[in-house]
């Protein structure tokens, strides 16, 4: 009896919750589906990582937000370039076999990711009103460090994707592995700095 009621009240909730996905996941919301999951995701990755770092340091939070902002921001330029990426890819690469996983996965490292990481780190100078010559000191000094943990992260990461999901789910599940990332971005871009040591010489 207390089954059959948990049904009854659960089932329009589920109901309701599946035509949700089914219409933010359609062709026709998906764009947009993906560029607010990538947006929020970042904001996320971000605020963990400043609420780490109060941590670490023991003092407490205060969220600096123009710089979530600006994390939100890289997302809202970044989602749509994946989105696009992976109806492109599919389309280019069809099929599962592992001859085209393998295909996709290096398309993805040599192609994608530079072009994503020239985002992340170009949008965060313009947002933050800097020369181009403050630009290209922060791209070669942070710039290795986002690229090795990409090569290191992603392979595995799209193996997967590519192979157990369709389209649709691509940029959802490139996410939820990119909050941990965007923690680390954050991190390399915001905070790496702080925890270096002082120059004694200087």
């Amino acid at each position: 009896m207390r089954f059959q009621m948990l049904r009854r009240v659960t089932r329009p909730v589920l109901n309701s919750l599946a035509r949700t996905k089914q219409k933010l996941f359609s062709p026709r919301l998906l764009l947009y589906t993906n560029t607010g999951i990538t947006a929020c995701l970042s904001v996320a990755g971000d605020v963990m990582q400043q609420w780490y770092q109060a941590q670490t340091r023991k003092k407490l939070l205060v969220l600096d937000q123009t710089r979530t902002t600006r994390m939100a921001g890289t997302g809202l330029l970044i989602g749509p370039v994946v989105h696009y990426w992976y109806i492109f890819l599919d389309g280019w690469l069809p099929g599962r076999t592992f001859g085209v996983l393998c295909k996709k996965v290096l398309m993805d490292q040599l192609i994608c990711s530079p072009i994503y990481l020239s985002i992340f780190m170009l949008s965060l100078c313009y947002m933050e009103n800097k020369t181009w010559t403050q630009a290209k000191a922060d791209i070669v000094d942070k710039g290795p460090q986002l690229m090795l943990a990409e090569w290191f992260v992603w392979p595995p990461a799209q193996f997967i994707n590519f192979f157990f999901l369709p389209t649709q789910y691509r940029v959802l599940y490139d996410n939820t592995i990119s909050l941990a990332f965007d923690f680390f971005w954050s991190y390399v871009w915001y905070e790496m700095d702080k925890d270096e040591p002082a120059d004694p010489t200087v």
